[in-house]
C-alpha cells in the first residue's frame, strides 16, 4: 500500500472483549492512507483470531506476533516496522473518534509541528476517577480554548505532564532519526518515549478536539488512582535512560528540560491538593 500517512500502532494482549470496537473505529476513520499495525503481544485469547480475520479483509491491517513482552517493547517492533508519516498509538480497548486522523494530519502539514496534541473523552465502565475531575464532577480536559493553539518547547514540556503517548501525534522521522523507543518496563514505558522526544521537538499544536476514548476498566483501577506511583518508583531508571539518549545524540545540555519537567510536575501536584 502506497503514501500512507499514519501508522496507528496498536498493542494487544488479551484484548478479545474490546478489539473489534477499537479496529473498527480505525478503520472508519475519514483518512485512507493509514496502516494499522497490531502487535499481538503473547496474547492467550481470541485476540490474535480476531487481528487474522481484520487482516484478511483489509489491506491496512499489518499483524506482528511477539512473546508477551509488555507494551513498550510492542510499540517498539510496531515502530521498526511502521511506514506512514506520522505515528498515533491507540489502545486496544480504545478507540479514535472518525474525524481525528484528519484533522491532525492537517494541523501537521500546516507549519509543520512535531507533535499535535488533542482530548481525550474519558469513559467510565464500572467506576469513575475523582482525581481527575475538576470542581463540577467533570473530567478535566487537557487543551482548552486558553492553552489550544502553537506551542514552544517549554508549553509543550508543561502539556506533557500527563505522560501518555495517546492523545498525540508524533513524526516517524524524528523517532528515527534520534532512535526514540519505549523501555521494557510494564510500568512508565511511556514515560521514557516522551521525555527523549520532548528534548528534540521544537514546536507542537494543542488542538481542542476530543479524539480519544479511554475506558476505564476495572483492571486499571490501581493505576488510574495512583498514575504515578509507578513512574515514581520508576524514577531514577527513567533519568538514566533520558540522560543516556541525551549523551548519545550530543545534547546533554538540554538535561535541563528533563528538571523543568519534574519541577512543573511537582508544582502541579501541590496546587491540585492546595498544599
Amino acid at each position: 500500500m502506497d503514501n500512507i500517512s499514519v501508522s496507528i500502532i496498536v498493542p494487544v494482549y488479551n484484548a478479545e472483549k474490546y478489539l473489534e470496537n477499537c479496529i473498527d473505529s480505525l478503520l472508519t476513520q475519514t483518512c485512507q492512507q493509514i496502516e494499522i499495525i497490531c502487535v499481538d503481544d503473547g496474547s492467550t485469547d481470541k485476540s490474535a483470531l480476531i487481528l487474522e480475520k481484520y487482516m484478511a479483509e483489509d489491506k491496512r491491517v499489518v499483524l506482528l506476533h511477539q512473546q508477551n513482552k509488555g507494551p513498550g517493547m510492542a510499540r517498539n517492533l510496531a515502530l521498526e516496522n511502521a511506514r506512514g508519516k506520522y505515528i498515533l498509538f491507540v489502545d486496544a480497548d480504545d478507540s479514535l473518534e472518525p474525524s481525528a486522523v484528519e484533522e491532525c494530519v492537517a494541523v501537521m502539514e500546516s507549519k509543520p509541528y512535531d507533535m499535535t496534541v488533542f482530548n481525550a473523552n474519558i469513559i467510565e465502565d464500572t467506576r469513575s476517577v475523582s482525581g481527575l475531575k475538576d470542581s463540577s464532577g467533570e473530567y478535566i480536559k487537557l487543551v482548552n480554548r486558553q492553552n489550544e493553539g502553537e506551542m514552544n518547547k517549554a508549553e509543550t514540556i508543561r502539556m506533557m505532564l500527563i505522560a501518555t503517548v495517546w492523545g498525540k501525534m508524533f513524526r516517524l522521522d524524528i523517532i528515527r532519526r534520534y532512535r526514540i523507543r519505549f523501555s521494557r518496563h510494564m510500568v512508565g514505558e511511556d514515560a521514557r518515549f516522551l521525555l527523549c522526544y520532548l528534548l528534540v521537538v521544537k514546536t507542537s499544536y494543542a488542538l481542542d478536539k476530543t479524539f480519544y476514548n479511554y475506558y476505564l476498566r476495572p483492571k486499571e483501577l490501581f493505576h488510574a488512582k495512583h498514575p504515578w506511583i509507578g513512574r515514581l518508583f520508576r524514577f531514577p531508571g527513567i533519568f538514566l535512560d533520558v540522560f543516556k539518549f541525551a549523551l548519545r545524540n550530543f545534547m546533554p545540555f538540554r538535561i535541563y528540560y528533563f528538571f523543568f519537567w519534574l519541577v512543573l510536575f511537582f508544582k502541579s501536584r501541590k496546587t491540585k491538593h492546595g498544599a
